[in-house]
């Protein structure tokens, strides 16, 4: 990076702060511009209704749970009290995500000053370099499409980047030799905290909670750390956040997955047996698409000029600060291999902490290339104080550099990332159930329209007293009592056997009764019944 002059200080004083605040509000404003302003099905979304109905009405959620996610989602909606429960949750990614840009900002800030070659830097371009980084994770294609609608993984780009920072603070105090006790405690409070919103954290932080441990002093120091009870009971502190699912079982609300306030329950939620068939469940035939799939999404984040710089940025971490460079290939590494072998359409997010770790390496990457520009105008113009058309043609091409990756990708992203007339999904869900009237049963199959459904009907509009079944819960025997319980009238007490039987006896039930509908128009009821057209749904006749 050229010559040793005036040296980085790392840290975190007042400028750097502003700086990161600013860069944190330029986010927020390209997400409070494309934001969706209800539920919506956009960027693979669908999930949102499940978790506002969750957290509005203190239930369950599908696995795993996501306690974190609940109390943060009801905590900001007390707080930002503006629109419905569905923009709330649509704000708060918004608001999460650019934090994690902010935290960004500065995590590229104190890895570029930890590098011995940061003293050859002009003063201004580790600024200028950790900006690049955080402004292209703001407007990747991956972190702003969950930055607009109601997710987990804002929530989840922000415990990354805040323990990525953390961890780059505590090897900094001791390498000075400083006391780090209190802050590897908290650090390991916010990982328990965290993985109470996504379990893949632990895939991103276990490298990097390694090189912690190791990265002086050997096997030595490592045990010298591990003595430091606090920092375990911390941890399982900030795990015990997963209380929230019992608690709110016990008190049997509208939504309970699994009901974990029992032991098989809990460990139902918790460990996704559900989904299990979907972890690494990818047919080895599918592997190779999938593996340039996940190549064509690193260089969509972005760009090939991006990569490029991640790549001069990963070298010169590897030769400075080896551990953690390794950690961080390891942790995308990880990532990466739960991702692609995770057989669902939306498992390409769990990439985005990857794609944080890359924009780190490419801060630094940027850094190195605005002091080689410095460096190409001294040989050019040798005189310390470079002539005027010299030092245009620096600050144009510094402006270049700062504006290519980012811009590339806000031009890029814009038009798809775009949300703010989204209303698909919000006017399905408010036409039907307008159209059923009260006391209706509805049977749906997809989790798009049934989360929508469940959180206009138990959400924006109780008095509806609507029964909205899930076709697919029907399998579970805690799901026919659930919905038995909250409408015994709709609901036979009995509970047949198979799946397929008691989907009917629910129609039959009802049939003649009250109105009965389906979302969806599938081989079950046109064989049994007669399905009549009425709006976006159909109604049941015998």
């Amino acid at each position: 990076m050229g010559p040793v002059s005036g040296a980085l200080k790392p840290g975190t004083g007042r400028f750097e702060l502003v700086m990161a605040a600013a860069i944190s509000a330029i986010a927020l404003a390209v997400y409070l511009s494309t934001v969706a302003p209800g539920i919506t099905w956009r960027n693979l979304g669908a999930d949102g209704g499940d978790l506002l109905t969750a957290a509005f009405t203190w239930g369950v959620p599908h696995p795993s749970g996501y306690p974190t996610y609940l109390v943060t989602l009801r905590l900001f909606s007390f707080i930002f009290p503006f629109g419905d429960e569905a923009f709330r949750g649509n704000m708060l990614s918004a608001f999460l995500a650019a934090a994690s840009v902010g935290l960004v900002y500065l995590a590229a800030l104190r890895l570029i000053a930890l590098l011995p070659q940061s003293s050859g830097l002009p003063r201004w371009a580790p600024f200028a370099a950790a900006a690049v980084a955080a402004l292209a994770v703001a407007v990747s294609r991956e972190l702003w499409s969950q930055a607009t609608i109601t997710e987990v993984y804002a929530l989840n780009a922000f415990f990354v980047t805040a323990l990525l920072l953390g961890v780059l603070r505590l090897y900094e105090r001791e390498r000075q030799g400083l006391s780090s006790g209190h802050l590897r405690t908290f650090l390991a409070f916010a990982l328990g905290v965290g993985l109470g919103n996504h379990l893949t954290l632990a895939f991103v932080a276990l490298p990097f909670v390694v090189w912690s441990y190791f990265w002086s002093g050997g096997v030595a120091g490592a045990r010298g750390r591990l003595r430091d009870v606090r920092v375990p009971i911390a941890f399982l502190a900030g795990l015990a956040i997963y209380v929230y699912a019992p608690i709110a079982s016990a008190g049997r609300p509208l939504l309970n997955w699994g009901h974990p306030d029992t032991a098989e329950g809990f460990w139902w939620m918790i460990s996704g047996s559900i989904y299990q068939d979907y972890a690494f469940g990818l047919e080895a035939s599918r592997i190779p698409g999938r593996l340039i799939e996940s190549g064509d999404l690193f260089l969509a984040q972005f760009g090939f000029a991006g990569l490029v710089l991640g790549l001069v940025g990963l070298t010169l971490v590897w030769e400075a600060r080896r551990g953690f460079a390794i950690a961080g290939i390891a942790s995308i590494a990880l990532v990466a291999a739960y991702a692609i072998g995770y057989d669902t359409p939306d498992s390409f997010l769990y990439l985005i902490p990857a794609f944080i770790i890359i924009a780190l390496w490419m801060g630094v990457g940027t850094a190195a290339l605005l002091g080689a520009a410095r460096d190409g105008l001294r040989l050019v113009s040798p005189r310390r104080q470079p002539v005027a058309w010299l030092r245009g043609v620096q600050i144009t091409l510094v402006v270049a550099i700062l504006a290519a990756v980012p811009g590339f990708s806000a031009f890029a992203n814009f038009g798809d990332k775009n949300l703010h007339g989204d209303r698909e999904a919000s006017d399905f869900a408010e036409a039907v159930v307008r159209q059923v009237g009260v006391g209706s049963v509805i049977v749906a199959s997809q989790s798009s329209e049934l989360f929508s459904l469940w959180y206009q009907s138990y959400v924006v509009d109780p008095g509806a007293d609507l029964l909205v079944v899930s076709q697919p819960h029907l399998q579970f025997d805690w799901y026919w009592d659930d919905i038995h319980r909250q409408a015994p009238d709709r609901i036979p007490a009995e509970r047949p056997a198979g799946f397929r039987e008691r989907v009917l006896a629910i129609v039959d039930y009802n049939l003649g009764v009250r109105p009965v509908y389906t979302v969806a128009k599938i081989p079950l009821y046109d064989r049994e019944f007669t399905l009549v057209r009425e709006g976006k749904i159909y109604r049941i006749e015998p």
